[in-house]
């Protein structure tokens, strides 16, 4: 390959790099959203309700900036009463795109309290020698782990959660008992 196919490809790959992170972002943006809001979520999975009504509340919830394709992808979804599937089409299109090495991988965690910056900055520089550079980490605080963390990074599952061991503490004692 000569130098001028070398950088055409390099920009190729870089260009469709922030597309994909791009339309990622904004459908995690839309999940969060729905996980936040019960209301929001049940307008928008109500056939009842007209579709120019949810068009319109999507439209709302979708960052600035997001590009038609992911809006009117989104309506799909919402046409077809597919947007429960929102999560697994978030990991499948993250699980696409680093396997033919275009996008980060991400490493989603889980605290009892939100992280401070010199935690997050810990966390990260061993998350990274552990599975690489090319990570990229989403936090999210979830108070019924009790304490400590979650963590999880492709297929890899690292649970320090305190719920998680006083599950694992009950379960062997009522094997002892």
């Amino acid at each position: 390959m000569n130098r001028r196919d070398k950088e055409i490809q390099a920009y190729a790959t870089a260009l469709l790099e922030a597309v994909v992170e791009e339309a990622v972002a904004a459908l995690r943006a839309v999940y969060q959203a729905l996980n936040e809001d019960e209301r929001l979520r049940a307008l928008l999975d109500d056939p009842g309700r007209d579709l120019q009504e949810k068009y319109a509340v999507l439209r709302q919830v979708v960052p600035p900036g997001t590009g038609e394709a992911v809006i009117k992808f989104l309506g799909l979804l919402i046409a077809r009463q597919d947007l429960g599937y929102l999560d697994e089409i978030i990991e499948a299109v993250q699980k696409k795109a680093e396997e033919e090495g275009e996008m980060p991988l991400i490493a989603q965690v889980i605290t009892a309290v939100p992280l401070t910056e010199e935690e997050k900055r810990t966390l990260e520089e061993k998350l990274r020698a552990r599975f690489g550079e090319r990570l990229a980490f989403e936090y999210r605080v979830d108070p019924e782990i009790l304490g400590g963390m979650i963590v999880r990074v492709g297929d890899v599952l690292i649970d320090y959660s305190l719920r998680s061991r006083f599950e694992s503490l009950r379960h062997r004692l009522e094997e002892m008992v």
